[in-house]
């Protein structure tokens, strides 16, 4: 029957990702303190496979897939700087393995940088050979690379979502309503309706 499913070995998943050799497959991996294992997952939520990677995991936060000269290829994200103490994050691509492979092949690393110091991320995304990194800030920024071979890459700021904005914005529209709420209708009612309840203060009504 549908509902949740437990995956013991995947208690705390980071990222997701649709599998290009097989399509009815989810590929995912877990956060940091974890081993570096790659869960096949089916529509059911049924595991089918689970692919070690021979790299170290710092910090996964996140997989996607994409073309490369493989064919397709899995590349994961090893962003995780909560610290924002990290010379350089990770990137790893692998070609994209079947859920009944016992371990990848060795992955190519990449080294990278953002150009205007540290972040930390939790979000990567694909757009041909062009990487994507969302950072997880109060400004929320999108930084840009293009991954080709192994190697250091630098990523650029292309643009901010504004994440900052919105939470000001909606604090300072939520503080009007309330006002606007105090002022005309009452933000609750008195202490005697409240005790002689609201269907029969305000509405004259009981239930029997």
């Amino acid at each position: 029957s549908a509902g949740p499913l437990s995956l013991p070995d995947l208690p705390e998943t980071s990222g997701l990702a649709l599998g290009m050799r097989d399509p009815s497959l989810l590929l995912s991996q877990n956060d940091s303190g974890h081993e570096a294992d790659i869960f096949a997952i089916d529509a059911t939520g049924a595991l089918r496979g689970r692919v070690r990677v021979p790299v170290a995991a710092r910090d996964w936060e996140d997989i996607s897939a994409g073309m490369c000269d493989a064919g397709s290829c899995l590349y994961i994200a090893d962003i995780g700087d909560n610290r924002l103490t990290l010379p350089s994050v990770r990137i790893h691509r692998v070609p994209e393995p079947s859920p009944d492979d016992r371990e990848t092949a060795t992955p190519v690393t990449f080294t990278a940088t953002y150009d205007d110091g540290a972040h930390n991320a939790e979000a990567m995304f694909l757009v041909g050979r062009q990487a994507y990194i969302v950072t997880r800030d109060r400004e929320g920024a999108l930084y840009r690379a293009t991954l080709g071979d192994a190697g250091d890459v630098v990523f650029r700021r292309v643009g901010a979502l504004g994440l900052g904005a919105v939470i000001v914005w909606s604090a300072a529209g939520t503080a009007l309503i309330l006002l606007i709420c105090r002022f005309t209708t009452g933000l609750r009612v008195d202490r005697e309706q409240e005790i002689e309840g609201l269907d029969s203060a305000l509405h004259g009504e009981t239930l029997h």
